[in-house]
């Protein structure tokens, strides 16, 4: 910004200016309040139980190999990495994702060199328990990674230059994203930004919608 004149960013970084995450800090607050009521040993107790049930079932699954550092690890928290033989992680999360409603992350984690060190493709799936995970979410996973590596995904997905997203996708769009399509302000923004060089605010409503997957107990997505 000078005072001759604004050069703008492209997307996405011209919409992320704003005020600070207040709503989030208060809520981070609420859990952290939350979680300090529970009895002492409450939290490593669930997490524990959930980390024994999902890595005895990865276990089971023929394909299937958990990735870790050492053989015997004492104090480990509700995180599992793996891969499965034949199917990209890339691919293994949107299948996950698309067909199961289960969201897991996918990619290097930040950790590119110990990736490359533990699977020659350096990417892997990652699947995260806490305090809101049940048995049961355990479950339809074991249950979902082994439909997949004996059958395969049952949908068509395509390849990685497309991030691997189903093809046709034949999931209907959520009812809020179906209302803010017909929504004044968004038909607006879209009039306002028509000709300009970034990507008008309203054509948010044309992402794909496997492109959002939705991050449960692993809230973030993609290679990092």
């Amino acid at each position: 910004m000078r005072l001759a004149g604004t050069d703008w960013a492209g997307s996405p970084a011209r919409h992320e200016a704003g005020t600070p995450n207040v709503v989030g800090a208060v809520t981070l607050a609420a859990a952290c309040w939350q979680v300090a009521s529970l009895p002492a040993g409450a939290v490593a107790a669930h997490e524990g139980a959930l980390l024994r049930r999902l890595s005895g079932g990865l276990e089971g699954i023929g394909g299937v190999r958990p990735l870790r550092l050492w053989p015997d690890e004492a104090d480990r928290i509700g995180v599992v990495s793996f891969t499965v033989d034949g199917w990209p992680a890339a691919l293994v999360a949107q299948y996950l994702s698309a067909e199961h409603g289960i969201g897991v992350r996918d990619g290097r984690f930040c950790a590119h060199p110990l990736l490359a060190r533990l699977n020659p493709a350096g990417t892997a799936v990652r699947a995260s328990l806490g305090l809101g995970s049940r048995a049961d979410d355990v479950d339809r996973l074991i249950t979902a990674l082994t439909a997949l590596a004996d059958h395969g995904p049952a949908w068509t997905y395509a390849g990685a230059e497309q991030d691997y997203v189903p093809l046709p996708d034949p999931r209907a769009p959520p009812g809020w994203l179906t209302a803010a399509a017909d929504s004044p302000v968004i038909a607006l923004s879209s009039e306002i930004t028509t000709g300009m060089s970034a990507p008008p605010m309203g054509s948010v409503i044309a992402i794909p919608r496997s492109s959002a997957k939705p991050k449960n107990a692993d809230t973030t997505g993609g290679s990092a």
